[in-house]
């Protein structure tokens, strides 16, 4: 268990976006043709698993580790969906380094992240600290057409709330990783800072999205549109809504 925690810091400071494209973009590769038999038994070891996972009954991190490690040898592997049970179950547990690791694990064995494993990650790299890791993240999303869920956006906009004078540091760490944040990214972040009423902060992004060519998407133009209607912003938000684009 220690060495996988020490191995796990290092591996997911060199977790890199080009990584993680690859592994969404990719289908799952099975390591043994199907049969009855192996279904059968598969599925006999798998539902007390997901049991274990719905009613969080995992002793420990090492139990849950135990189980995962059993999952990766059995053969036809298991599906995404049944790693993210675990992966879930670790992530509750705040052994987010460790999730990390057996994300990339799980990758080497030919099973790919999907995109609540994706999810899982923002939330692990948010968790410590790593907002650059987790935008990046949130950028794949975004570029396969998928969406984040609520509480990896409650997630990143909590750390945003106390980042925003480093807000453009992290974005260029998103262009060092070969991942711009493109318009969807700020209307995104912009909605979530907007929903947990975070004004200044979410004018602030405005600001920056359209400096760079982008425009506000209908969710947030709507709810920029309510603020001026409910006088909820100061005069100097009002001007800058208000002035011509």
């Amino acid at each position: 268990m220690g060495t996988l925690l020490r191995s796990s810091h290092t591996c997911f400071r060199s977790y890199c976006y080009s990584t993680l494209t690859a592994a969404a973009a990719t289908t799952s590769i099975a390591s043994a043709k199907k049969n009855p038999n192996h279904n059968q038994s598969q599925n006999q070891f798998l539902k007390p698993v997901r049991d274990q996972c719905k009613s969080r009954s995992f002793r420990n991190v090492d139990h849950a580790l135990d189980v995962f490690d059993k999952m990766l040898h059995t053969r036809p592997l298991p599906s995404i969906y049944d790693f993210n049970h675990v992966l879930g179950v670790i992530a509750r547990m705040k052994h987010y380094p460790v999730v990390i690791s057996l994300i990339k694990r799980i990758k080497s064995f030919g099973v790919s992240p999907d995109v609540y494993t994706l999810n899982v990650l923002i939330n692990c790299f948010c968790q410590l600290n790593h907002l650059d890791f987790g935008f990046s993240v949130l950028a794949t999303i975004l570029k396969l057409g998928y969406h984040p869920d609520s509480i990896t956006l409650n997630t990143l906009v909590k750390g945003l709330c106390g980042l925003l004078e480093e807000a453009s540091e992290i974005f260029e760490k998103m262009d060092g990783s070969g991942c711009s944040p493109d318009d969807r990214t700020y209307n995104t972040i912009i909605q979530g800072l907007l929903q947990h009423n975070e004004t200044s902060k979410a004018i602030k992004y405005l600001e920056i999205m359209v400096d760079k060519g982008f425009s506000a998407d209908t969710t947030v133009a709507s709810k920029l549109f309510d603020l001026l209607s409910s006088n909820q912003v100061d005069k100097n938000i009002q001007e800058f809504l208000q002035k011509p684009k």
